[in-house]
C-alpha cells in the first residue's frame, strides 16, 4: 500500500491511526513495525530501527555488516505475520537490501509506505 502527497496534507497522522489500530487488533499480526526513513536515511539506520523492534540490538548484532544484519532480519521476519510501515520517505528504498521478506497475502505480511508527491520511490 502506498500513500503520497504534498507535505502538511496528514498523511502521517492517518498513517498514525493505522498503525494503531494495527497494534489494536490482537491477533492478527506477530508484529507491527513503524519506522521513520527522512530524507539521507541509511540501510545501517532502518536495520537498527527495525533491530529495536525486533530486539535483535546486542553487542554481536551490531558489529556485523549491513549484509549480515539483512539476512538476520529476515530470519525473523519471515517466521511473522507483520506490518512494515515506512514513513517520511524521500528516495528508493531498497526492502532486500534491509532484510525485509516480501509482502504476500496469504502468510500475512504487509508493507506500506507514505512518500511526498512527486518523489520518485
Amino acid at each position: 500500500m502506498g500513500l503520497h502527497g504534498m507535505g502538511g496534507v496528514g498523511k502521517t497522522t492517518l498513517f498514525k491511526k493505522i498503525h494503531n489500530k494495527f497494534t489494536e487488533i490482537v491477533g492478527t499480526f506477530d508484529v507491527v513495525i513503524w519506522i521513520v526513513v527522512s530524507q539521507g536515511a541509511k540501510i545501517s539506520k532502518l536495520q537498527e530501527d527495525i533491530a529495536q523492534k525486533l530486539h535483535l540490538c546486542s553487542d554481536e548484532w551490531k558489529n556485523k555488516n549491513t549484509s549480515d544484519k539483512a539476512a538476520d532480519i529476515h530470519k525473523v521476519l519471515k517466521r511473522k505475520r507483520f506490518v512494515f510501515m515506512l514513513d517520511d520517505i524521500w528516495e528508493k528504498v531498497d526492502l532486500e537490501a534491509i532484510g525485509v521478506p516480501d509482502p504476500t497475502r496469504d502468510i500475512g505480511r504487509k508493507v506500506a509506505l507514505i512518500f511526498r508527491k512527486n518523489k520518485p520511490v
